[in-house]
């Protein structure tokens, strides 16, 4: 690693061996990336100051060797020269609005992009994109005023796909009678609603139109106010009529704000950009109080 004022340059940052798909140590995976850090006090005066700091962080990732010309993972493809979660799924077409049912595309004899609506045809494809973002980072600021202070960390991410499991389970149209079901399905296709992009509903449906496809798969950008906390210290004065050392007040929003690309899922997911369901991070107001003797 190299760094230069404020800028990290970042040759590859390791190798790995092995995966847990193969039984073997001769598949490596080279890590590589840039961190950018910048920060600064904008302004400084007696009664007011505003600090602020910003980083910027890339994460690339890249398969060099392999056993085989490539390896299928799970919702991944494992191929030299393609990182290690490079998306691996039957594309998703659409519906035939003549009657409803899930497409999808496949190739034909001259290797054609064409559509079908038998899932078993449709071709796996690694052409989706990489859960890894293209990049992510942070932004926080700090000021104070007197006795009172203010700090709020922002933190980002750009690019990359998540797949949204819950959104899978609960689209089903019919293939699971009595599980709970998304508000889109009562959109669904029907013979009076033919203009309608969700697949029909049909009891004890056989359409597979739930099946995994990129029907699930969705940009993953996000924008997280992570925290805000809004503070006053007690005047010192006062504080020692309360013969105490020091004493601060504080109100803390955990997170209050979030725009994402996609709704739904939380859009923090792990690095495989896949959700397990776990409780997503929740919003919380807290007030409270530090006392320094």
């Amino acid at each position: 690693k190299k760094q230069h004022d404020g800028l990290l340059f970042a040759q590859p940052l390791s190798r790995l061996t092995g995966f847990s798909s193969l039984n073997t140590n001769l598949a490596e995976m080279e890590n590589s990336g840039l961190e950018f850090t910048l920060g600064g006090t904008p302004i400084l005066t007696n009664d007011f100051n505003w600090t602020v700091s910003f980083n910027l962080s890339t994460n690339n990732n890249k398969i060099v060797k392999l056993t085989q010309a490539e390896v299928a993972d799970g919702q991944y493809n494992l191929k030299v020269g393609k990182d290690r979660y490079s998306w691996y799924l039957r594309e998703y077409a659409g519906i035939d609005q003549t009657d409803g049912r899930a497409m999808w595309y496949m190739d034909d004899a001259n290797g054609n992009k064409v559509t079908t609506k038998a899932y078993a045809s449709a071709k796996l494809y690694d052409t989706h994109g990489s859960a890894l973002p293209d990049f992510f980072g942070g932004l926080n600021n700090n000021l104070t005023y007197k006795d009172f202070d203010l700090s709020i960390f922002t933190y980002f991410s750009y690019g990359g796909k998540v797949y949204d499991a819950l959104e899978q389970a609960l689209t089903h149209n019919g293939i699971t009678p009595g599980q709970q079901l998304s508000r889109e399905v009562l959109n669904a296709w029907s013979s009076t609603n033919t203009s309608s992009t969700i697949p029909r509903f049909v009891p004890v449906n056989t359409d597979l139109s739930n099946s995994a496809s990129t029907r699930y798969l969705h940009d993953g950008s996000f924008l997280r106010v992570k925290n805000i906390t809004l503070g006053y210290r007690l005047n010192k004065d006062w504080a020692a009529k309360a013969k105490i050392g020091n004493a601060r007040i504080f109100l803390m929003a955990e997170n209050p704000f979030t725009l994402a690309r996609h709704k739904g899922l939380d859009p923090e997911q792990s690095v495989a950009g896949t959700s397990n369901n776990d409780i997503p991070n929740i919003k919380t107001l807290s007030l409270g109080l530090t006392v320094g003797f």
